[in-house]
């Protein structure tokens, strides 16, 4: 009921908070634990785009379009602090990993994060090319003419 809702949120804006805040830390938690995880640096970049593009699916158009539509909720500058504070953590990351030596040094990590973020279907993309190369369902030939 609403006044259930209410005893913990004063408003909507601030549920709406509360879930965006949930959706970044289990997103969080997930890249934490996969970071922990003893196996290759390129292993956990490859599984870290498939987890990113599987997140996008479970967030729903509805609440893409509540965030972003509507500029005095402040719910979209909510959700651009909460997703800048989790590309620090994985810049960090990955700035340590060139320095120990996991990614070439020569790569330039700022000018891969600025294309990363101007290119929403990149992750798309890196998605169908490894899903038709680990299951060969779709031909190399059509992701081709996707990119």
């Amino acid at each position: 009921s609403k006044m259930t809702f209410y005893r913990f949120f004063p408003n909507k804006t601030d549920l709406a908070k509360k879930v965006i805040d949930d959706i970044i830390d289990e997103g969080i938690q997930k890249y934490k634990d996969l970071m922990e995880k003893d196996i290759s640096f390129e292993e956990k970049i490859r599984t870290q785009l498939l987890l990113k593009f599987e997140g996008t699916k479970e967030i729903s158009a509805e609440l893409v379009k509540d965030i972003f539509s509507n500029d005095k909720l402040g719910l979209k500058e909510h959700w651009l602090y909460r997703a800048n504070q989790f590309s620090e953590k994985v810049k960090s990351d990955y700035y340590d990993a060139q320095k120990k030596g996991w990614i070439r040094k020569d790569l330039n990590l700022d000018l891969v994060f600025y294309v990363v973020q101007h290119s929403p279907n990149l992750g798309q993309i890196l998605y169908l090319r490894h899903t038709s190369l680990r299951y060969q369902k779709t031909p190399d030939r059509c992701l081709q003419k996707r990119i």
